[in-house]
């Protein structure tokens, strides 16, 4: 959006009037977005490790919780649990 906003030429005012969308909460963006690392900066600590997924015998989950740990998060969730919805839930709890 912010993007957007230097694109358009537009005041403030007049982008966040037209996308109904409030000037504190454009300010405040802006100012989280500048004041935390870029995630391709981040991107050097991040390691990505093969995944096997596979259902238990006879097709059915295993009994036990898969356990997702992140720094100082551990996310305990059921086999099964849709994958988008984990990415999404995670991206939103990393520090």
């Amino acid at each position: 959006m912010l993007d957007e906003l230097a694109e358009s030429g537009e005041s403030i005012e007049t982008f966040c009037r037209r996308l109904g969308v409030r000037r504190s909460t454009l300010y405040w963006w802006k100012w989280k977005l500048a004041s935390s690392p870029r995630r391709s900066e981040q991107g050097a600590a991040i390691r990505l490790l093969p995944v096997t997924v596979s259902t238990g015998t006879g097709g059915s989950p295993p009994a036990r919780p898969i356990v997702i740990e992140l720094a100082n998060l551990r996310l305990h969730v059921e086999a099964g649990t849709d994958v988008a919805y984990l990415g999404a839930l995670i991206d939103r709890l990393r520090p």
